[in-house]
């Protein structure tokens, strides 16, 4: 299966050169990256345009300044492959991440989506710790319960899943991630690959840091919904979230 890498960027240019020159070693044969410059002003749309010379696989897409979700919709509906992998340009990925995730994707024809563990590091590469993923189909819809559980930039989903699931939506931004993966519970399988692939940086000018209050509102109202779709109290659903992580990050977490 062939897979659209989706990376929606505002304003870094030199980090996208760097990045696009790292990542088109671990893709295959009809595989792509698809940039999205959201209305960049570092740099003339004709220069991230030239960043499709550093190989063929790399697709330039340069929009009027939409905001995160116009970007991510529009790098999709550009996009030819069956599967959608996230980016982000300040995050390191790790050697084998696209490999291990399709290779879940053509032996599940179930699975939808699929995350993968990570570390967290400071903007000067301070290491602030390690999230370890659920595993399992279940535990993994579960540990939405806590959304850093589930990093966006490590999934990679269904084109036609996502499609079906209503794309991103405006107003659930910051936490557009977390409804649409709400909204895919019931089309089919999530897993998660217990290794690190991938090293987010917390950036203090990230959504995340900036857009704390409203991803908080945002992620207790989905919170609401998805207890409401696994039929579970939250009192529950924590203290099974507990049971889970007390497994060690090795085989025990395997096998569930």
């Amino acid at each position: 299966m062939k897979i659209s890498v989706v990376l929606p960027v505002i304003n870094a240019f030199t980090q996208l050169e760097d990045l696009l020159s790292s990542l088109v070693g671990d893709l295959e044969s009809g595989d792509e990256v698809i940039v999205v410059n959201d209305g960049s002003k570092d740099e003339p749309p004709t220069r991230y345009l030239s960043l499709e010379k550093l190989d063929p696989a790399i697709k330039v897409i340069n929009q009027t300044h939409g905001g995160l979700v116009s970007a991510l919709n529009n790098g999709i509906s550009h996009s030819r492959n069956p599967l959608i992998a996230r980016l982000d340009v300040d995050d390191t990925y790790h050697k084998g991440r696209f490999h291990h995730q399709r290779t879940l994707f053509e032996e599940d024809p179930e699975l939808v989506l699929a995350f993968t563990d990570y570390v967290i590091v400071s903007e000067r590469q301070k290491y602030l710790g390690y999230i370890p993923s659920a595993v399992t189909d279940y535990a993994v819809k579960l540990s939405l319960i806590n959304p850093s559980r589930t990093a966006h930039p490590s999934a990679m989903f269904r084109r036609e899943t996502f499609l079906s699931s209503n794309k991103y939506r405006q107003e659930d931004f910051p936490a557009e991630d977390l409804a649409l993966w709400i909204r895919m519970l019931g089309k089919g399988k999530f897993v998660s690959i217990p290794q690190p692939f991938l090293t987010y940086t917390l950036s203090p000018n990230g959504i995340t840091s900036n857009k704390r209050l409203a991803m908080n509102s945002k992620v207790s109202e989905f919170q609401r919904i998805l207890l409401s779709e696994l039929l579970l109290s939250k009192s529950e659903a924590n203290k099974t979230l507990s049971i889970y992580s007390s497994c060690s990050h090795k085989e025990e977490r395997r096998i569930l």
